[in-house]
């Protein structure tokens, strides 16, 4: 719980540098992809910060653009193609 109150600092200083040099997006990608090798590490997930910041900052992004997220649940496990295209779908968000 420590670390989402200290993380909220952090991601609203990504987002603003990043809207100042009109680079939106650009840090929470990396910030994504870094959290989520930490997330994968069992050892590292109790200590990683980067899952909050991520969460928080995207939070931030999504209120700016005004982006509304949604969570789709379906009856069947998405398989081949339509798995594949979830992934894609993700490096753009």
């Amino acid at each position: 719980m420590k670390q989402r109150r200290a993380a909220a600092p952090y991601a609203k200083a990504f987002f603003a540098v990043e809207k100042e040099h009109n680079q939106t997006g650009l840090v929470g990608r990396e910030l994504g992809h870094m959290a989520a090798t930490f997330e994968s590490d069992l050892a590292l997930r109790d200590f990683d910060p980067l899952t909050a910041i991520a969460e928080k900052y995207q939070r931030l992004v999504d209120e700016d653009l005004g982006r509304v997220r949604a969570h789709v649940r379906t009856a069947v496990r998405a398989r081949g193609p339509q798995r594949e295209l979830r992934w894609v779908l993700t490096l753009f968000i």
